[in-house]
């Protein structure tokens, strides 16, 4: 059997044969001058560039993904489109049939998932780095403060105490922690005192660790 690559005689090198066209070297086998190099496309791998920024004009004749999701059973179902700039968070309350993202165009929307149409926008007057949700409450991290809005009732309250952008969150039991731009962690327990003016009350903030 003969080894691609080399020629017949033991411990001789055949020199690489090297494509112009594909810029990388392929190996040939001896004598044979009908061999086209092998190419492995994986093109069809790679996302399209032009059409992530809508730019691309070839249509169905693009080598590349037109998708931003790759398998047999996983696709796209709607595109949701009115936010200007970075969605930086998105809730989806079990149950319902709203979502809820936050831009840092500095809203906040409601969305449809029957329609995929827009029904509310609230201008939060910042940009928005966090949001998640918990039962009938979306929390929202702002500069130097967190916003509880209930769905349900709309109700709002400030959860205040951050210092700079508040860059994550997360709701345990009866507490919410958010992480904040000045290095600090921040809890508020949740009052189940009836006639609580502001049902988040600040709990004890924890002191990031940085490591050197």
């Amino acid at each position: 059997m003969e080894v691609l690559g080399y020629s017949g005689e033991r411990g001789t090198k055949k020199k690489p044969y090297y494509s112009q066209k594909n810029k990388r070297n392929v190996w040939k086998r001896e004598g044979d001058t009908t061999a086209k190099p092998e190419r492995n496309d994986n093109r069809k791998e790679r996302l399209c560039k032009f059409w992530a920024s809508r730019n691309c004009v070839k249509g169905d004749r693009c080598p590349f993904f037109h998708s931003w999701s790759h398998g047999d059973h996983v696709s796209i179902i709607a595109t949701l489109k009115g936010q200007n700039m970075a969605t930086t968070g998105i809730a989806y309350p079990s149950g319902g049939d709203k979502l809820y993202s936050g831009s840092k165009d500095r809203t906040l929307r409601v969305w449809n998932c029957h329609t995929g149409q827009c029904e509310r926008v609230f201008n939060l007057g910042a940009e928005v780095c966090s949001l998640i949700h918990e039962g009938p409450w979306i929390f929202i991290g702002l500069p130097n403060v967190v916003k509880a809005w209930n769905f349900q009732s709309n109700a709002e309250f400030s959860l205040d105490g951050p210092v700079g952008q508040v860059y994550t969150m997360i709701f345990d039991k009866d507490t919410v922690f958010a992480g904040t731009q000045s290095g600090k962690i921040l809890a508020w327990k949740v009052s189940s005192e009836s006639g609580t003016t502001n049902p988040f009350q600040p709990a004890t903030p924890l002191n990031a660790t940085f490591m050197a």
